[in-house]
């Protein structure tokens, strides 16, 4: 079904491209209506470019423990020299100027900007001299530092919690927060406190009310009507459909855990409401404390051996009251707080069969089950991959120096070989569909004819029985956009809310007079003729110095707070904060710059095969919708359906990464043995490129690479054993092979070779091909880890390194950056040596990175947001770029979908779970067991971690 609405895509896609080719006459119309007056575009010099970063090199330079007075001076002197480039660079920007009427704005604008630069390098200059005259005293060196420090923008580093990072309890625990209800204290909200609804308690009307949670959504409507609105029925399709996730409070609502089908039990409860309320059955969820007996609760929870262990998942998930209960010695059930539903069923005679006038309030529980676990097939023993051969190849040939904890000479074409070899045999072995051979949990379905009259476990206490989720047991989440001056929007959402929304930030001209600006001097002829080079042409005609924006949040593409005015390309930070029933969490933050679109992703509990489908279908109905607006020749309903577009396309990147990540760390966990449970979790995408700043204030900026950033990456990851050693090699395995998908997704959405794009995981790859020295930098030893950054390249953000060591995390590098496309990458990886935890970081900090430069890479050039940079301009002329890339671009994005939701091919399936996506497992793992080594007293390998990644292959 897929694979013909890809085709339906593509057919309507090739009927639009005929409006934009349609000749000569439509360009004369848009020259008409957006002005022909323009400039020839100015770029700024090099060496005015270089200015900030010789302020940086400066910077490093006074505040080094040993200044240097000579290259102090030095420095001094190329300063000089890019100043005079960038006064030469403003006149000639303002002669330039002169020759249009500008809006008064913008005027003012450029003369304020001169004279700030003007004062700053007033000051800068006469500090340099004050150095200079004392030979270097230190008073001076700090003024000079202090100086620098409040005018170049700073990003903080706190790795303390990593993005990649597992939420866990050491210990079984009673949670503070739980049922929260009036009547109840602060700091005791559990429902022990509560006290039982009477049994014959009326329903009203709010028991058959839409809630945030309960949303009456055509689906559902629809499921409920195909359902006969039979209680059983009802019953028995949640039962039997939607898969159980341990996670505490409202965080999906009823439509997108029916889209989803993997839901909490507050999100099942809201599913199953839904479905009887909008039958006029009314619903109400029903808090209690349960007694689950233990071989039911570790059947449940995913088929643990240990009852602790799985009272420990169930903590670390954040359930209240999560612990085992004893009796003469032996565990025979693990309690927790829970929530169910109770429905005014007519129960008598009719035990729920038949639905009429309701006489019982009946408890039903649709998220606790049973499921059928299989094994899987051993994959492996039907090849010749010896696990141990392998490994022995790899130490014998690979050069280990203690004195710089580096390893160098991986034998990556022996990996690659041996990649090769096991995927070609077993592609002669199985069938192209190797789902069902895979480690499986399915359903162990219910075909009840009557609803039963009881709960399957004892309750110990029933709770409040509620017609809606009070608002402390709702997960929210609050994003802030903020600039030097301090918070220029806030925008506030419960997650059920925005569950099935696409949620971006943008950023517009603030004013008319922007626009005016905008349309006075960008080519617009020129672009006319070059629309594959629209954003260069863009970007340096504009001077963003001379343009204010306002930040807004959108909602599938549709604005819904508007925040205050900033520069355009200023540093911006985007700080995403979430609140949680029972699980506190620091804010998590992008720093970007003012311009275009960044689209942000919420993976709730997993993304599921429904899931993608219906990201697809609503995709599609926005292509539809588009291409019914170019049949009927209607631009205006075109440019309104561009940033939808936009931020959906952004999206479909985002929630494929989480897709397959999800689909891959499932079949981890059952292959190594761990639950796995994804918490509420959020990716960035978004364009960025090259910033020219003076003093921190941009004079020119490029939009030319693409990123994708999770920067939240929360998930409950418990040993079925209890062994915690499977969970920290599961997190280094799935935590690099997610990494390498930032890199491989991003290329295979524009249809690239995957060598293209960059990501931590594929520069560590790269550098083992390249023979570059790959470091492991240990905390707990400053001089030694002084002495290895000295070696690294200068062009490493040292400073964030020395902050992961601080915090206690061990740093991977390459010594020298990765060359890609002819531009140096840098990129390093920060692990948490207890956990496995980690943030695989490019830069500073973004995730996955592709570079734009082939104006024949169509889609990549519409994923820089063409549509949003020319909108300014004019609808018409916005409508002729928009269609050069517009048909790649969908058909790249779709089909790179559409090969996730086809689950791919043998090949690849088991190249993902034995080797890592893209090769990723062999470089996890085989670099990880080197590194580990050498942060073991700096000796060879241990026994230990060699036995832990032979056990993981096996």
């Amino acid at each position: 079904m897929l694979y013909w609405r890809f085709l339906r895509i593509t057919s309507l896609i090739l009927a639009a491209l005929l409006f934009f080719n349609s000749g000569p006459r439509q360009i004369m119309e848009v020259e008409m209506q957006v002005g022909a007056g323009h400039l020839e575009v100015l770029a700024a010099p090099a060496a005015a470019g270089q200015f900030d970063d010789l302020l940086r090199e400066l910077q490093t330079a006074v505040t080094d423990p040993n200044p240097d007075l000579e290259q102090i001076l030095n420095l001094k002197e190329q300063i000089g020299q890019a100043n005079e480039a960038v006064l030469a660079y403003f006149e000639q920007q303002a002669a330039q100027l002169a020759k249009l009427d500008l809006p008064a704005q913008s005027v003012v604008r450029m003369e304020t900007a001169v004279a700030t630069y003007q004062t700053q390098y007033a000051t800068l200059l006469q500090q340099l001299q004050q150095i200079e005259e004392t030979q270097g005293e230190q008073a001076s060196l700090t003024q000079l530092a202090t100086f620098l420090t409040t005018t170049l923008p700073v990003s903080d580093n706190d790795f303390r919690e990593l993005p990649w990072h597992s939420l866990r309890t050491d210990t079984v625990q009673t949670w503070t927060v739980g049922l929260g209800t009036e009547g109840t204290s602060a700091n005791d909200k559990r429902s022990t406190k509560l006290v039982a609804p009477a049994a014959d308690d009326p329903p009203t009307a709010n028991d058959l009310e839409e809630t945030v949670e309960v949303q009456f959504t055509p689906e559902i409507t629809q499921l409920a009507a195909n359902l006969q609105h039979n209680p059983v029925n009802i019953y028995n399709w949640v039962y039997n459909n939607i898969t159980f996730t341990p996670t505490w409070g409202s965080i999906q609502g009823a439509a997108a855990c029916l889209e989803n089908r993997i839901c909490n039990a507050f999100d099942t409860s809201s599913l199953l409401i839904a479905l009887l309320r909008v039958s006029d059955i009314p619903a109400r969820y029903q808090l209690g404390t349960i007694d689950v007996p233990v071989d039911m609760a570790l059947n449940w929870l995913g088929n643990f051996q240990d009852a602790t262990a799985a009272a420990r998942y169930l903590a670390s998930a954040g359930i209240p009251s999560a612990g085992t209960v004893q009796q003469a010695g032996n565990i025979y059930a693990l309690r927790l707080e829970h929530v169910w539903v109770k429905a005014y069923i007519d129960y008598i005679p009719s035990q729920g069969s038949v639905q009429q006038a309701g006489d019982t309030w009946l408890n039903m529980d649709a998220a606790f089950k049973q499921y059928q676990y299989t094994a899987g097939t051993d994959f492996l023993a039907a090849t010749d991959y010896d696990p141990a051969a392998f490994y022995d190849h790899l130490q014998a040939n690979a050069s280990l120096n203690v004195a710089q904890n580096a390893v160098t000479h991986i034998d990556t074409a022996y990996i690659e070989q041996t990649w090769a070899d096991v995927g070609s045999e077993l592609a002669g072995i199985f069938p192209d569909d190797v789902a069902a051979l895979l480690p499986q949990q399915t359903i162990i379905s219910t075909t009840h004819p009557i609803l039963a009259g009881s709960l399957p476990y004892p309750v110990r206490l029933f709770g409040l029985s509620l017609p809606e989720v009070p608002d402390v047991l709702r997960h929210k989440l609050t994003v802030s956009v903020h600039d030097e001056t301090g918070e220029l929007l806030t925008y506030t959402a419960v997650l059920p809310a925005v569950a099935q929304q696409t949620l971006s930030i943008a950023y517009e001209p603030a004013t008319q007079s922007d626009i005016d600006y905008i349309q006075s001097v960008v080519p617009t002829s020129q672009i006319v003729q070059e629309p594959e080079n629209a954003l260069t042409l863009f970007f340096t005609a504009v001077s963003p110095q001379l343009v204010n924006v306002h930040p807004m949040i959108q909602l599938n593409g549709v604005t819904t707070v508007v925040g205050s005015e900033t520069g355009m390309g200023a540093a911006q930070t985007v700080l995403v904060q979430f609140e949680a029933p029972t699980i506190a969490t620091p804010a998590v933050e992008l720093d970007a710059r003012a311009w275009g679109h960044i689209g942000l992703t919420l993976d709730l509990a997993g993304i599921s095969d429904e899931h993608i489908a219906s990201r697809i279908s609503h995709y599609d109905t926005l292509v539809q919708d588009f291409a019914a607006a170019q049949a009927n020749d209607d631009v205006n309903g075109m440019g309104q359906l561009l940033d939808p577009l936009t931020v959906d396309a952004y999206d479909l990147i985002v929630r494929n990464w989480f897709y397959r990540v999800d689909h891959h760390s499932r079949v981890l966990s059952n292959l190594q043995q761990v639950a796995f449970a994804r918490y509420p979790s959020l990716g960035f995408f978004y364009a960025g490129g090259t910033v020219t700043e003076l003093f921190g204030n941009p004079i020119q900026m490029s939009q030319d690479k693409l990123y994708i950033d999770i920067v939240r990456q929360l998930h409950i990851v418990t040993a079925l054993d209890g062994d915690e050693n499977r969970e920290r090699g599961f997190s280094l395995h799935a935590g690099i092979m997610s990494s390498r998908q930032e890199s491989d997704l991003l290329a295979q959405s524009i249809a690239i070779d995957v060598d293209e794009a960059s990501s931590a995981a594929s520069l560590l790859w790269h550098a083992a091909e390249q023979n570059i020295p790959i470091h492991t930098i240990l905390p707990g030893n400053e001089s030694a880890a002084e002495s290895i950054l000295a070696l690294l390249d200068n062009g490493y953000p040292k400073e964030a390194m020395r902050d992961a060591l601080n915090a206690g995390k061990v740093v991977t590098v390459p010594q020298n950056p990765i060359t890609i496309d002819g531009e140096s990458t840098y990129g390093y990886v920060v692990v948490d040596p207890e956990t496995g935890d980690g943030a695989y970081l490019l830069g500073r900090a973004n995730g996955g990175g592709l570079q734009c430069k082939d104006p024949s890479d169509k889609t990549c050039q519409f994923l820089l947001d063409l549509a949003t940079v020319i909108q300014v301009i004019g609808i018409a002329l916005t409508m002729i770029a928009f269609g050069f890339f517009i048909a790649f671009a969908i058909e790249a994005i779709v089909a790179a979908i559409f090969t996730a939701v086809a689950k791919a091919s043998v090949i690849a399936i088991i190249a993902a779970v034995y080797f890592g996506y893209e090769k990723v497992t062999e470089v996890g793992g085989k670099l990880f067991e080197f590194l580990d080594c050498v942060s073991q007293s700096n000796i060879a390998c241990t026994e230990g971690m060699l036995e832990w990644i032979l056990g993981m292959m096996e």
